[in-house]
């Protein structure tokens, strides 16, 4: 039996995924087969994206249709050879369509993989909302994100038996072994190269876009400089909004700016924290801190991803309900900078969230989905 799996593009993070998937289909006599393309120019930016060696690279062509942006994926072939096919649930896959219309009438089954909705948006506001929620019924089988995924999914009508909620995460055992392995040495000679004096460090590790809302974070770094005359901000990340922060970075000698780091480089500069600062949209950073033990601020931001769901405030992390006061935000971070106790039982928090979402367990509900996928009738039309 086959199963292809296509995405537009491929990050770095899902490597792991994808490797795991294929090994443990291997051993129950499925192919797997990873088809993507490549990232359009805002995609680009972020510098996170991965070749697959055992993959398919396919060439992606992007369309504007109105105000809308499509893409077209030539992976036809592939999937009508499949036994099952599974797509992301997203509006401008071209292909989605075609595949969903023909289930009926060719050998795949065709199961969704995504949100269950657009997170940036209010619910049932705007065509494309409605759109989306229209096709995410028109599958055989769903991968849901989060709980939170599954509840919207249910709620649309879709057969509660036939969605699996994977726990989408990173690879937090790989994140953990490497803070592991961090000597205290290598610590030194970073704070020295990057001229750090100070334990009271916040850090952001994560795109540079307009929903991380970087002049927020700015503008309460300096209302926490304010308090603390020796803290400091460290961003690693990149994306359309990098110059934000490069330029905050050239007014203020307290801000240190990385561009886009992955691996010990990353972790490294996440050990160097006492705090992770993220007043915007969260998503999987949020497992990138808790993997290194570090507790994360963030506020009641309206357009968060569903990997918000794994915040548990006040036990891995501090949620500001007033999330458009950059000050209200600022006593947040302070809160855990200077209360040893508080910043010790988040730690903890973070610590015992990363032992469970893991990209293990991730796996291995991927596939318990993919077998009960594969085994199952198809839905009919």
């Amino acid at each position: 039996m086959r199963v292809v799996f296509l995405t537009a593009i491929l990050t770095q993070y899902r490597i792991p995924f994808h490797e795991g998937v294929r090994a443990r289909l291997s051993e129950a006599g499925i192919q797997y087969d990873v088809i993507f393309g490549q990232p359009g120019p805002a995609e680009a930016t972020k510098a996170d994206t991965e070749i697959l060696s055992w993959g398919k690279q396919v060439i992606n062509r992007r369309f504007k249709i109105g105000r809308f942006s499509a893409i077209w994926q030539p992976a036809l072939r592939d999937i009508w050879a499949s036994d099952l096919a599974v797509i992301g649930q997203e509006n401008r896959f071209l292909i989605n369509y075609l595949v969903q219309t023909l289930r009926g009438f060719c050998r795949p089954k065709v199961a969704l993989w995504g949100h269950g909705r657009n997170f940036q948006i209010q619910p049932d506001v705007g065509f494309a909302q409605r759109w989306k929620r229209v096709w995410a019924t028109q599958a055989d089988w769903w991968f849901a994100y989060t709980e939170a995924t599954r509840q919207i999914v249910e709620g649309y009508g879709f057969p509660p038996e036939r969605i699996t909620v994977v726990h989408n995460t990173i690879d937090t055992s790989e994140i953990r072994r490497l803070v592991r392995e961090v000597a205290a040495s290598r610590l030194d000679a970073l704070r020295q190269r990057l001229d750090i004096k100070t334990n009271n460090v916040g850090v952001y590790v994560g795109g540079l876009y307009d929903y991380k809302r970087l002049d927020f974070l700015i503008e309460s770094a300096q209302e926490i400089r304010r308090h603390v005359p020796d803290f400091m901000l460290i961003v690693v990340g990149a994306g359309v909004d990098r110059h934000r922060i490069e330029a905050a970075a050239s007014r203020h000698a307290w801000i240190r700016y990385l561009g886009p780091l992955f691996g010990t480089d990353k972790v490294e500069i996440l050990r160097l924290g006492r705090v992770f600062m993220m007043p915007g949209l969260v998503g999987l950073a949020i497992l990138d801190c808790a993997a290194a033990g570090l507790p994360i601020v963030t506020t009641a931001y309206p357009y968060h991803s569903p990997e918000i769901a794994y915040l548990e405030p006040g036990r891995n992390g501090l949620m500001i309900e007033d999330w458009q006061n950059p000050v209200a935000y600022a006593q947040g971070v302070l809160s855990v900078l200077r209360d040893d106790v508080l910043r010790a039982h988040l730690t903890q928090g973070a610590n015992e969230i990363a032992t469970v979402c893991t990209m293990e367990r991730m796996v291995h509900c991927f596939c318990e989905g993919i077998f009960a996928a594969l085994s199952a009738p198809k839905v009919k039309i």
